[in-house]
């Protein structure tokens, strides 16, 4: 099923439109939990290390886009990889704005081994999203 969505690409949505914190804080939250959604459905994206080009930010939020890379697997990467994208260096500056911090490996590991709602909220709170 295709559709239409209209809005911004993530990176410039954050970089040049300059929204207020609260408001990006949230839509990095909302990205982050729907990537844990497709992680518990075993679904990988398979390309949301570049974010950019994944993830569009709506009038009502952010939406994953183009699953035509997608498939099902045991150890779906999508949240690692938003992650990743979020600590890349080009976002560095709106990291630094908004609080967030990098999260450990050790952090990230025990995610991936659980995909479990313990685990996410301990990303998301050594994050500092939480």
């Amino acid at each position: 099923v295709m559709s239409l969505v209209e809005g911004v690409d993530l990176t410039r949505w954050l970089v040049h439109s300059n929204p207020p914190s609260h408001t990006a804080r949230q839509t990095i939250l909302e990205a982050a939990l729907q990537c844990h959604r497709l992680d518990r459905a075993g679904i990988d994206h398979r390309e949301l290390s570049d974010a950019s080009k994944h993830v569009i930010v709506t009038q009502n939020g952010p939406v994953i886009i183009d699953f035509g890379s997608a498939g099902f697997s045991s150890r779906p990467k999508n949240l690692t990889s938003l992650l990743n994208y979020i600590g890349s260096k080009g976002l560095e500056r709106v990291r630094r704005d908004l609080g967030l911090h990098k999260v450990e490996r050790q952090t990230l590991r025990r995610y991936k081994e659980t995909y479990s709602e313990k685990d996410f909220e301990a990303l998301l709170s050594e994050l500092k999203l939480l």
